[in-house]
């Protein structure tokens, strides 16, 4: 009986690690985490592993939300979305997630988004849409190698 149990509790976090709202529906995170499970063989651990999952469905939510929220030029097929989505892909730890899109990216872009857009930019139109734009949709972060190329 007690194995009957056990057997029906590790099913249950096994759906829930698979309803997880990963990009990807077979995300590299999700076998990490049930290959986890797969070792576990008390039950604590496994409450563990189960209060664990389900806060990262929370955060994993959230940052999707984030990264879908973030105004590139080409919202619909972006280097930079993409990036943190493959990234996203493979993380399980919550602070990972949590700290994945960094404070402040979606002002930034907005904010080069609006110089590109502007009626003072003097670019020709054929650059901004083939140079800076493509640089803008692949910024991840602020490192000064990528914004130096967006000045330049």
């Amino acid at each position: 009986m007690e194995n009957v149990l056990s057997n029906a509790y590790t099913s249950n976090i096994e759906n829930k690690i698979n309803a997880l709202s990963y990009p990807q529906n077979n995300a590299p995170a999700k076998a990490q985490l049930l290959n986890n499970l797969r070792t576990l063989t008390n039950k604590e651990a496994k409450i563990s592993l189960l209060n664990e999952v389900k806060k990262l469905e929370q955060v994993i939510r959230q940052t999707n939300d984030k990264i879908d929220a973030l105004p590139y030029p080409n919202t619909v097929n972006s280097e930079g979305a993409r990036y943190f989505k493959n990234q996203l892909n493979s993380l399980i730890s919550y602070n990972e997630i949590e700290n994945l899109v960094p404070e402040g990216l979606k002002e930034k872009i907005q904010e080069y988004k609006n110089i590109l857009n502007s009626t003072l930019n003097p670019f020709p139109i054929s650059a901004r849409d083939y140079g800076l734009k493509t640089r803008l949709n692949s910024l991840t972060s602020f490192n000064s190698i990528q914004e130096n190329e967006l000045r330049w």
